[in-house]
């Protein structure tokens, strides 16, 4: 495995955020992150919407760029007939456009897209479904609720393939097309369409974090790539490996299962894999600074273009910061203690955090998080 060696570790000040509550009518759904763009825009999904009874795509708009204060939209539906059908939002691009998926009532799901009609502004259109005829098993859909679209409309996503009875990812540029054969969860795009995620692997192993990376030479060929999929470095290719999210650096930030000790007992660590393909394991600084029990559930989700890492560690959100080695308990970083902050799951370039945990101990709640 190839090493890379940390940064000295800096003492300094924690820092300081405001914290901005959402104000979600609604539960936002765990297994569907909120996202982030540079611009402030917040996209999510609500569980048990007033709306339309089920789950529904949400947009927080902020009353100018990167404000604190903004007005939570729900996303136009398709124009398919009613009853309305099931939205999901799982990513925005730094241009305001928003990726995610469409379930009807057959219980079929098709990638979607809404497009403002100025950057950066709430869609008022109803979604472009890339592939409205596609059948998708939702319990399938559950087991990777994820995606990515970078700036410049390219997308990242899943579908089910029942020829396999299993998720495949996919590439969608105007036409859609298998990233790899044994690409099946795509979390993540960056601006160079780079794409993270997880494979598939035999057991007992299981998911394995991969990075696909397009040959430059044909990136311009609508439908057709030359790539190279790379996997994580081999100590780290444990069990239920995934990479979630991927800067512009080609950094990104990984979950797996790592024997630990003599006993080669697993436990899960967090890592920052380099466009080098070297790895930074941060699990232990992580635990120390934060005083969390080793083998504590961990799980790092976002990564800006800075290095900062966003995540959460029993059921605390954290902020990891690379270039200083130093990590905090987001808890320990805003002045409110009516908030829980239990995960944080995007970061974006001025490090805006976009969180959720609870509202007085006990009511669901979606946050952003403005450095002060």
């Amino acid at each position: 495995m190839k090493s890379s060696t940390k940064p000295n570790r800096k003492t300094s000040n924690p820092p300081s955020f405001q914290v901005t509550d959402l104000k979600l009518p609604c539960t936002p759904i765990d297994e569907v992150r909120l996202a982030i763009n540079d611009y402030g825009q917040v996209v999510g999904t609500m569980a048990g919407s007033p709306i339309i009874g089920s789950e529904q795509a949400f947009l927080w708009q902020p009353k100018s760029k990167n404000a604190i204060t903004g007005t939570l939209y729900t996303l136009p539906p398709p124009q398919i007939p009613p009853p309305q059908p099931t939205s999901y939002a799982v990513a925005i691009n730094g241009n305001g456009c928003i990726t995610g998926y469409i379930k009807d009532v057959n219980r079929k799901m098709a990638q979607a897209i809404w497009t403002p009609d100025k950057p950066n502004t709430v869609p008022t259109a109803p979604p472009q479904l890339i592939n409205p005829d596609k059948s998708f098993d939702p319990t399938y859909f559950f087991n990777n609720p994820y995606g990515g679209i970078n700036d410049l409309g390219r997308v990242a996503s899943n579908e089910y393939d029942p020829s396999r009875k299993s998720v495949r990812a996919v590439f969608y540029d105007g036409k859609i097309h298998e990233l790899a054969p044994n690409f099946w969860g795509a979390r993540a795009i960056n601006s160079n369409s780079q794409v993270v995620g997880h494979s598939s692997a035999p057991y007992p192993m299981g998911a394995q974090a991969v990075r696909w990376i397009p040959d430059p030479a044909t990136i311009g060929h609508v439908g057709f790539y030359k790539y190279f999929l790379e996997e994580v470095p081999l100590y780290y290719r444990a069990q239920a490996g995934a990479a979630w999210d991927v800067n512009d650096q080609g950094d990104a930030v990984v979950g797996a299962n790592v024997p630990d000790g003599a006993d080669a007992v697993f436990s899960p660590h967090v890592i920052i894999w380099k466009q080098s393909n070297t790895v930074i394991d941060f699990t232990e600084g992580l635990d120390t600074q934060l005083h969390t029990p080793a083998g504590s559930p961990r799980q790092a989700f976002g990564i800006n273009n800075h290095g900062c890492v966003v995540g959460t560690v029993n059921s605390r959100a954290f902020l990891y910061q690379y270039l200083s080695d130093l990590a905090y308990d987001l808890n320990d970083c805003i002045a409110a203690n009516k908030f829980v902050l239990g995960k944080a799951t995007a970061i974006n370039a001025i490090g805006q955090i976009a969180a959720t945990g609870a509202v007085n101990g006990n009511v669901p709640a979606g946050f952003l998080l403005t450095p002060s």
